[in-house]
């Protein structure tokens, strides 16, 4: 409530000072609180994580996972997964790191261009190298699913051929 009275405030001496600025600051703010919000809520981010699983798995997806959710344990505070042993991309070395981008690579190129649905969170401590490879023979893990987000096809589009 605070914040956005503050942003009410301020779009008012915005609007009064600087007309030529075009940014709604309270738009801009309700936006980031429903992100905000929505990313704290980890039964949002358990079904997020188990579509996005389910989808790489079924588009063949090799070399990089999505820990699997338990959906029945899972509240809005609680988030219950497939504990995935490994080191997080920013403490492996350089030549790892070529190594697991491009196993990234084609995973996050999927997301965006094909399935319209992507994490949008892709930090290297969201991305772990595994340990030991998974009995589907997969050596990259992407963790936290909180911020996901959608592209529609036309926008899709528009990328691929910009």
């Amino acid at each position: 409530y605070v914040l956005r009275r503050a942003a009410e405030v301020f779009q008012g001496l915005v609007e009064r000072f600087a007309p030529q600025q075009k940014t709604n600051y309270v738009s801009l703010l309700n936006e980031w609180a429903i992100g905000f919000y929505t990313e704290l809520d980890f039964q949002n981010e358990a079904r997020s994580q188990q579509k996005l699983r389910d989808a790489m798995i079924e588009a063949g997806i090799k070399g990089i996972t999505v820990p699997k959710v338990y959906e029945d344990m899972c509240t809005r505070r609680v988030l219950v997964s497939e504990w995935m042993d490994g080191v997080k991309l920013s403490q492996c070395p350089p030549d790892e790191i070529r190594e697991i981008t491009a196993v990234a690579q084609e995973a996050f190129l999927y997301q965006l261009f094909d399935l319209g649905f992507f994490h949008a969170d892709p930090h290297p401590g969201n991305i772990l190298k595994l340990n030991e490879p998974t009995p589907e023979g997969h050596t990259v893990a992407l963790l936290d699913c909180g911020l996901m987000a959608s592209i529609d096809r036309e926008d899709q589009d528009y990328m691929i051929s910009a």
